[in-house]
Order: C-alpha cells, then sequence, then structure tokens
C-alpha cells in the first residue's frame, strides 16, 4: 500500500512556481528594439517555463550581439540570471522591483557549439580545494547523484551499494551520523594503477575488497553498528577537476576580493557559494521572519545589551551576520539556546560548465570551468541517512528566535533594588546611533537568502514544488 499521506498530497496537484532568484536561461532570441532576451528556464525556480527579460549587468547587447566572446548563439546560448523576479518584456514597461534594476545577467556558454562546453543542470555538488605535499594545489568539484543514493541498514546492501557506485561514476560518498551523533561525509574514488598498456582504474570488486581489509574488524562491527543505528547512504559521486586556468582565475579574483573585504569574487567558480552560512547569518534570518515585532526588538535589545563597544559597532553595520560564530554562540548559550556544530564548507545546487580536455576528443575527459550555485550551502544533502539531522538544522534557528524572543526581559537595576533603597545605575552603555534599526535592515536583508529546505513543502513556499531545489 502507498503512503496515503503522500497520495493525497498528491491529489492537490503541482502549482506554477513563478521565475524568481537565480536561474539558468536557454536563449532562444533576442529583440533589438525591446531590449530584450527570451528563452526557457533549465534551472532554477520556473524550470521549463519560457522568460523574456532586459538583461542588466554589464553586458550591453552590443556585447550580445558583435563581440566575438559574448556574442550568443541562437538558439542555444546558456546565461546566468540573478533576480529574475525582476524581468520585464519591454524597457518601457515599469520596474517590479523596489531598486529599478534588471535582473543580473552573464554568459554562462554563449557559444556551445563553438566552445563544445557543456551544461550540467539540477546538480548538488561541493567544491574541494586539493593541497597536496610538494606538488601544486588544485580544485576539485565533486557531483553528488543524490537521486542514485543507496540508504543501507545491512551488509549486504552495504556491499551492493558500494559496487554499483563505483560503477556508476567511479566514486562515492559516505553520508551518515554515528551512534555518537558525529557526521560523516567522505568521497571514496576508484584508484588507478600503471599497466602495459597505461593508466588504469583497478577493478571494482578489488577496491571493494580492499575497503573491508584495510578497515579492519573494529572498523567492520564500527560500520555494523552505524548501519543498524540509523543507517548510511551511499551516494554515487563524480569527481571533475577544474581547468588549470579557470583555477589560477578563482585564486586570483579570491585574493583581490579578500584584499578589498568583498564577500564575493566574481569568479568562474565562486568558492563562497559553497560556504555555509553563519550561526549570526540564519538567527538574524530568523529573526527577521518573525512576525512579532516587539519579540525582534526585544531580541536586538537582549544582544546590544550584552555586547561589548565592539560588536556594538559590528551589529549595527551588519546585523546579526556580521556577528562572529564564536560570540553569536556566546550570546544564545546565554539565553539557554545551544545550536548544532556544523561544517564551514558544504554543497550547493545549481549547473556545471564543463569543457573537453582535449577539444579534439571531446568524449576523452572533460574539466569544470564554471559554476552556479543558485541555492545556498548547505552542511547536509537531501539524503536518507540525513534525514532528521537535516530537519533539526533547519528548524533550529527559528526555535532559537522564538525561544530568546519570548524570554524575559532582564530586570533593570531599579526594579531588582531592595524597597526603600536607590537603585544604582548599571545599564549598558548606549548603542551607537541607529545600530537597533540598520541591524534591523541587514538582518531583513540575509532572511532574503535565507537556506531553503524541502522541510518547508508543508507550506505554501515558492520553491516547495521544484524537485532539485532541495537543499
Amino acid at each position: 500500500m502507498k503512503d496515503i499521506k503522500k497520495v493525497l498530497q498528491g491529489a492537490r496537484g503541482a502549482r506554477k512556481v513563478e521565475a524568481r532568484g537565480r536561474v539558468v536561461v536557454k536563449a532562444e532570441s533576442l529583440d533589438l528594439a525591446a531590449g530584450t532576451i527570451t528563452g526557457t528556464i533549465i534551472d532554477g525556480a520556473g524550470t521549463g517555463q519560457a522568460i523574456t527579460f532586459v538583461p542588466g549587468g554589464k553586458l550591453t547587447m552590443e556585447d550580445y550581439t558583435k563581440k566575438a566572446k559574448t556574442k550568443l548563439q541562437l538558439p542555444g546560448a546558456i546565461l546566468r540570471v540573478e533576480h529574475a523576479e525582476r524581468a520585464r518584456a519591454n524597457k518601457a514597461d515599469p520596474f517590479k522591483s523596489s531598486d529599478n534594476k534588471d535582473p543580473w545577467v552573464k554568459t554562462l556558454i554563449p557559444a556551445p557549439e563553438k566552445s563544445k562546453e557543456k551544461v550540467l543542470t539540477g546538480q548538488i555538488f561541493k567544491a574541494v580545494h586539493m593541497k597536496p605535499k610538494g606538488k601544486d594545489d588544485y580544485l576539485i568539484v565533486n557531483i553528488a547523484d543524490v537521486k542514485a543514493e543507496t540508504f543501507c541498514q545491512d551488509m549486504e546492501t552495504f556491499k551492493g551499494a558500494l559496487t554499483a557506485a563505483y560503477e556508476k561514476a567511479g566514486g562515492l560518498t559516505l553520508m551518515a551520523v554515528t551512534p555518537d551523533n558525529d557526521v560523516i561525509d567522505l568521497y571514496f574514488y576508484l584508484r588507478g594503477e600503471r599497466t602495459e598498456s597505461g593508466y588504469a582504474p583497478i577493478p571494482v570488486q578489488q577496491q571493494v575488497d580492499e575497503f573491508f581489509a584495510n578497515m579492519g574488524e573494529e572498523g567492520v562491527a564500527a560500520l555494523e553498528a552505524m548501519l543498524t543505528h540509523k543507517g548510511i547512504s551511499v551516494v554515487p559521486t563524480q569527481s571533475l577537476r577544474a581547468g588549470t586556468d579557470t583555477w589560477m582565475e578563482v585564486k586570483a579574483k579570491n585574493e583581490e576580493a579578500k584584499a578589498k573585504g568583498l564577500r564575493t569574487a566574481g569568479a568562474q567558480i565562486e568558492l563562497g557559494e559553497f560556504v555555509v552560512a553563519g550561526i549570526g547569518a540564519r538567527f538574524g534570518a530568523a529573526v527577521a521572519r518573525m512576525e512579532d515585532e516587539g519579540a525582534r526588538k526585544r531580541i536586538r535589545d537582549a544582544f546590544i545589551a550584552q555586547a561589548d563597544d565592539e560588536m556594538k559597532v559590528t551589529f549595527g553595520e551588519g546585523g546579526f551576520a556580521a556577528i562572529p560564530n564564536a560570540k553569536m554562540q556566546a550570546f544564545l548559550e546565554s539565553k539557554g539556546v545551544t545550536v548544532m556544530d556544523v561544517p564551514a564548507a558544504g554543497y550547493n545546487g545549481g549547473s556545471i560548465v564543463t569543457k573537453p580536455y582535449n577539444m579534439e576528443n571531446p568524449d576523452g575527459g572533460a574539466m569544470v570551468v564554471k559554476t552556479f550555485g543558485i541555492f545556498a550551502a548547505t552542511p547536509f544533502p537531501p539524503v536518507k541517512a540525513f534525514e532528521d539531522i537535516r530537519t533539526a538544522y533547519y528548524a533550529e534557528m527559528t526555535e532559537a528566535a522564538k525561544a530568546v524572543g519570548d524570554a524575559a526581559p532582564a530586570k533593570s537595576a531599579a526594579a531588582s533594588a531592595p524597597a526603600g533603597e536607590p537603585a544604582k545605575e548599571e545599564a549598558a552603555a548606549p548603542a551607537p546611533a541607529g545600530t537597533a534599526e540598520e541591524a534591523a535592515k541587514a538582518d531583513a536583508a540575509e532572511a532574503g537568502a535565507a537556506e531553503v529546505s524541502p522541510e518547508t513543502a508543508e507550506i505554501d513556499d515558492i520553491l516547495a514544488d521544484i524537485e532539485h531545489s532541495q537543499l
């Protein structure tokens, strides 16, 4: 018998999801008179829908039609579009947002046939910086095929899953939560060896056998305990190396951005898209989403009351998102709230552009030349083994904000003084002018970029019906 809840939910039918946020568009035509590009969304909110928009950004219609590097092959060019909800069908139409800006547009693949580049949409992936001793560093992109995961709760299923994943993708990621609540997220690749005819992968069965041999009896016993505890997800994972030129550009732009104190580098692979939001950013977004203005004010006042002068200035300039994790954790713990410790790096979802290593042999292996993360990075991809911890992760800041907001405000010196005695002035030093107001604005901005999770599917969330948005 099918899950009756899923059957009933399916009876509602899928609603149309409007284009918004970051999307990837396959361009089909340009209208020079209207100043617009028309195409189909192939990744992001509104996938499959037609969209016509006035492009914003650094490129002009002349760039799209005449300049060699940016001239669009039509139909077929692939564009990355940010703020798709601002799309308007003609330059004469009114803007759809208060900041009067058209969707920001950059090219992902201007001319696919000429470049032989390909776009992989709807992917879940992680960028990993490799630093081998005595050798040049490099970047790899691990693409986790979560739709092909095998959830294992016994050793026989686990062994079969290892074999199948190696055969399918040449690698795999083990994802699990141990009985001690440690998170496992480990990538394994199919090793190679030199043969008379060249370098070749070792037989899959040999790799699987060596996996268990290397673990030893104690390791296998620990593995069995994990399988029976909450299970292990085996996720086929393809690992692609970033092109050397691409990696050099990414490093240079990141160094430049760091020197200027910028949050983004504008590189072909934006490393910041794989950084999990800090405690402050997540908490600030939860506070900004609260409907009770009184609770929001109590929370901000409570933070200001215990902050030193430096943190008050930082808070005024950037809201909770600007507060370091250690300071935020101390503040929350002082209010009786404990939040989980999560990895700093995570997975994103979106599109990856690859290019053949050898242009004369396009099927002989590919490298990554661009990525476009559509969502906020998550430390816990949507696999069965992470269901419980994902639910807790996406709910904890809403619960934390409510707990702090509901907490009774600290008593004033006057209220706590014994009857008949004058109260001493022990109030916290006043925050810089505008601190609370500016922090509120910063928190509201963070709320617009907050994580989206499948746990929101029970409410009428804008991304609830997008299959590959489940990050």
